[in-house]
């Protein structure tokens, strides 16, 4: 998926048209419908999507993180085996051929996903979110509510110098996960 970048897709159409296995997307909102539908996800290190693609069960890879945030994200996934974080293209290509031939692999980042990863998390944050925001400002939309909750979670070892605070961005999309 090449997001909105149209240079982007142009170019890959034009390398990849012969090839069968390649499918090239232009921005979509159904993106966790290819997600589910993937055997392996490369993704950008960030902390939700690597989250979702975690609760769906899926062996991943994280591709050049940007400095600070993703930094953390790629080493806390591979720290405990949920993911493999690449920083360069060469690396990605290896990984990635190692990953879709290595079933052993794939497995172990599953069950290290199941181990570490809450299969309920969304409905967990969402029973405490949710009645929370209802005491929140009447100025704060009600089509999205962003609200900053210090949670503790006693089981998550955060990264220094990452603190235990949730940003939640709850929006008119489908979700990944929880209750539908």
């Amino acid at each position: 998926a090449c997001g909105r970048n149209n240079e982007l897709l142009q170019n890959l159409q034009a390398e990849f048209e012969q090839d069968e296995r390649v499918i090239l997307l232009p921005f979509t909102i159904q993106i966790d419908k290819y997600m589910k539908q993937s055997e392996i996800i490369l993704t950008k290190p960030g902390g939700l999507t690597s989250t979702e693609i975690a609760v769906l069960g899926k062996p991943f890879i994280h591709t050049m993180p940007i400095p600070g945030c993703e930094n953390y994200n790629a080493q806390f996934f591979e720290n405990r085996k949920m993911s493999i974080s690449c920083d360069s293209i060469d690396k990605v290509v290896k990984n990635t051929k190692e990953l879709i031939n290595n079933k052993e692999l794939q497995e172990e980042m599953v069950k290290n996903q199941e181990n570490y990863i809450s299969q309920d998390t969304c409905d967990k944050i969402s029973e405490i979110v949710i009645p929370f925001s209802f005491s929140i400002s009447s100025s704060v939309s009600t089509n999205s509510i962003f609200l900053l909750a210090a949670i503790h979670f006693p089981n998550v070892v955060f990264p220094e110098p990452i603190n235990p605070i949730i940003t939640i961005w709850f929006m008119n999309s489908p979700p990944l996960c929880g209750k539908n």
